[in-house]
């Protein structure tokens, strides 16, 4: 994506407005969906489906907030939503992205205790009560390591015109170099290594 979004010729917009129109109205009714099949549901409100209704929740304030205002941007070459609007999107989008990630690999450690394991080490660890627990704490976390450094004067959130949008700017090399470790290390590799273990040992026994 150019840095330049005003220099961009019309085809080049129109591809890639359409196909972040696109994106957002997939997104938008793919998770609604899981939303009505939950709430008319019982019987799929279940711990392991909660997991399920976080990761769409995350998915669902992408669709409400991150794309639509992508697509303007995207639309119009520049940013037009004003300074406060830029940092609610950084916030947001970064937000999004590492809860998504962090709820995939917890997903995939609870499918392997609920197939690896017995029926009451699966209690004990993923009940209704613990699961919103550890939801919670998994969301307030990553709220706080997003916002405490941006607070505390440590980073600030710019429009970045190759992201289409706000992103967060770094005031030091070493703070960028500390943030960029732990994002990488915290928020993807270990829910992707997780993910990988507990779904090849669930594949494993489901062969068995």
């Amino acid at each position: 994506m150019s840095n330049d979004l005003g220099s961009r010729i019309v085809s080049i917009t129109v591809v890639e407005v359409t196909a972040l129109i696109i994106l957002n109205v997939l997104s938008l009714a793919g998770n609604i969906l899981i939303f009505i099949s939950a709430s008319t549901n019982k019987w799929l409100r279940t711990a392991t489906n909660l997991y399920i209704i976080a990761l769409a929740l995350s998915d669902l304030i992408s669709a409400l907030i991150v794309m639509p205002l992508s697509t303007g941007v995207l639309i119009s070459g520049k940013w037009i939503y004003g300074d406060a609007i830029c940092q609610l999107h950084a916030f947001v989008s970064m937000f999004a992205i590492y809860v998504s990630s962090v709820t995939m690999g917890l997903t995939a450690v609870n499918r392997y205790t609920r197939m690896c394991k017995s029926d009451k080490q699966y209690k004990k660890w993923f009940s209704m009560k613990k699961s919103r627990m550890l939801l919670v704490f998994l969301w307030v976390f990553v709220a706080c390591y997003i916002g405490i450094p941006r607070l505390s004067g440590l980073q600030r959130y710019d429009f970045v015109p190759g992201y289409a949008g706000c992103s967060v700017m770094h005031l030091s090399e070493l703070g960028k170099k500390i943030h960029y470790g732990i994002v990488v290390v915290l928020f993807f590799v270990t829910p992707m290594t997780a993910t990988i273990f507990c779904y090849a040992k669930v594949a494993k026994m489901i062969r068995q």
